[in-house]
């Protein structure tokens, strides 16, 4: 094999390749990247046997077609660390080395025919969605996923497919988040759970891609996804997802209008006299008013207050104030909508219309 490539285009292309491979598998094999060169241009492949990838680099110049797999991270720090324009690589059947401007290093390749193959994508019925949309969909809804491995549903997010868009929601039982978006599907009209490495793979190929579609080819234990020049694939969770549905309430008599600017404040200097035993605020509501109210025994106590639009009798409601500042930095409006209707039933947020896109976050007692 014998190649030249722009080393900035390679290296941007490595970093989000070799964020696939995981260096502690038990597999030393996939702690590697494959390049496949080519008349095509390179190929360039990695897999840690959940999610994979693969990018084509059309731009480079083949001299000599041919396979190699090399340590991914040495590959991705070293052209991180180059700082010229043009990069060459050289195999033999041990190794390749790799010059520019400045010098050359050697790299040892390991054995091409004991690496993992990779799903092959198909068109056929393939769910089509922009890529701006699904990069969006993905990062509202898998903020709200759970960290914890023994809750498999909620380890992901769930996307179903309808004839008014695609929605996804995340949760992990304390908080919710739902996004819907514009989006063709041919056959699929039944729920997948993307897991986390999925979800993040996904969202760094679309951000990719902004301006071009994505197309999801479905099937029923994965999900192999193409945008621009690259394929990924990831595993799907098996597992029921809760009917989420019912834990959102329809009759929300009471609303309210801040900023979201100065809300993120209120709770942050409220958030600053909470402890890890007591991670709870106190939102206090009254006629044009918000009093956020926090105590902790040994630490102190906070009283913040906040002008809103509200009308309503007055209230009290508590909440993690983690979640709701995890969900308020996802937005971008200047003003926020919080419809409720008591202190035991989930709580909504949204930027104007939460047909679209929400977030709800479930009360704590707090007395």
């Amino acid at each position: 094999m014998k190649i030249k490539v722009q080393r900035k285009v390679f290296s941007e292309v490595m970093s989000i390749v070799a964020g696939v491979v995981n260096p502690r598998h038990t597999n030393p094999l996939v702690q590697n990247v494959l390049l496949d060169a080519s008349k095509s241009g390179l190929l360039i492949k990695a897999t840690d046997l959940e999610v994979s990838l693969q990018y084509q680099l059309n731009d480079a110049s083949v001299s000599k077609a041919g396979k190699v797999l090399l340590p991914a991270a040495r590959l991705n720090g070293l052209l991180k660390d180059m700082s010229a324009e043009t990069v060459e690589l050289i195999a033999d059947d041990e190794s390749v080395v790799v010059s520019a401007e400045r010098g050359k290093i050697t790299l040892q390749t390991a054995d091409v025919e004991g690496f993992p193959g990779f799903p092959e994508f198909k068109q056929d019925n393939a769910l089509s969605i922009k890529a701006s949309d699904f990069a969006k969909g993905l990062g509202w809804t898998g903020k709200s996923i759970s960290p914890e491995r023994g809750r498999y549903a909620f380890n992901g997010v769930l996307i179903t497919t309808g004839k008014n868009g695609i929605e996804f929601c995340g949760t992990d039982g304390r908080r919710l988040s739902y996004m819907k978006v514009a989006g063709k599907a041919k056959t699929y009209d039944f729920p997948i759970i993307i897991p986390r490495r999925g979800i993040e793979l996904f969202t760094r190929m679309a951000e990719r891609a902004p301006d071009s579609d994505i197309s999801l080819d479905i099937r029923e234990n994965e999900v192999v996804a193409r945008a621009g020049n690259a394929i990924a694939s990831t595993a799907l969770i098996d597992g029921q997802f809760p009917d989420y549905w019912t834990v959102i309430p329809r009759n929300n008599d009471k609303t309210y209008v801040a900023r979201r600017a100065d809300l993120i404040s209120s709770l942050r200097l409220a958030g600053h006299v909470t402890s890890v035993e007591s991670q709870s605020v106190a939102m206090e509501i009254s006629k044009q008013e918000i009093t956020f109210k926090t105590r902790s025994p040994g630490m102190g106590s906070a009283e913040v207050k906040l002008p809103v639009t509200y009308a309503g009798p007055d209230c009290r409601v508590g909440f993690d104030p983690r979640y709701l500042l995890d969900g308020l930095a996802l937005m971008t409006a200047d003003d926020v909508t919080c419809e409720f209707k008591d202190n035991e039933t989930g709580v909504i947020f949204h930027e104007g219309s939460k047909d679209k896109a929400f977030f709800l976050v479930m009360p704590l007692d707090v007395g």
